[in-house]
């Protein structure tokens, strides 16, 4: 008896936490305005050299005033991402970045702009060069500027 009130909490935690998870909208229409998507282009683009430049320069606080969330948890994992790449001394670089769609969610009102990105991490002789799917979440503010919500990696399985 004593196991499960121990076992119980944990688990309800467990629960609440998992369904607190990122959900992805179910209901997203292609966009078509080619203004709306060379925007967006553009400001990904935007982002992930100056999100480079900024991480290898350890100074990623100049990404808040024109490309973050602030107190998100992307926000928080960009800074650990960050702090991670210090301790191991690597310098990570662009190598391309693709778009091919960009969605609209009908429920929300947010973008979202789908690109296969080509990076490379170089720790000192070591070269890991990684490819991947990404989906950039991002939402528009009232002013017509783009912030970015988060970055969902499409390859890596989700529960």
């Amino acid at each position: 008896m004593r196991t499960l009130i121990r076992t119980l909490p944990m688990f309800l935690l467990f629960i609440v936490l998992a369904a607190c998870g990122y959900n992805e909208p179910e209901q997203l229409e292609e966009v078509t305005d080619e203004e709306v998507i060379e925007k967006l282009s553009t400001f990904v683009h935007d982002y992930k050299a100056e999100m480079l430049l900024a991480i290898n320069e350890n100074q990623t606080e100049r990404l808040e005033n024109d490309f973050l969330i602030p107190n998100t948890s992307f926000y928080h994992a960009l800074h650990r991402l960050k702090d991670d790449l210090q301790k191991s001394n690597a310098q990570k670089e662009l190598i391309s970045l693709d778009v091919h769609d960009v969605w609209y969610d009908l429920e929300e009102g947010d973008y979202f702009v789908e690109a296969h990105e080509h990076v490379r991490v170089v720790t000192g002789d070591a070269v890991e060069d990684i490819e991947r799917e990404v989906r950039f979440h991002t939402v528009e503010g009232s002013d017509g500027t783009y912030r970015l919500y988060t970055i969902i990696n499409v390859n890596e399985e989700r529960y």
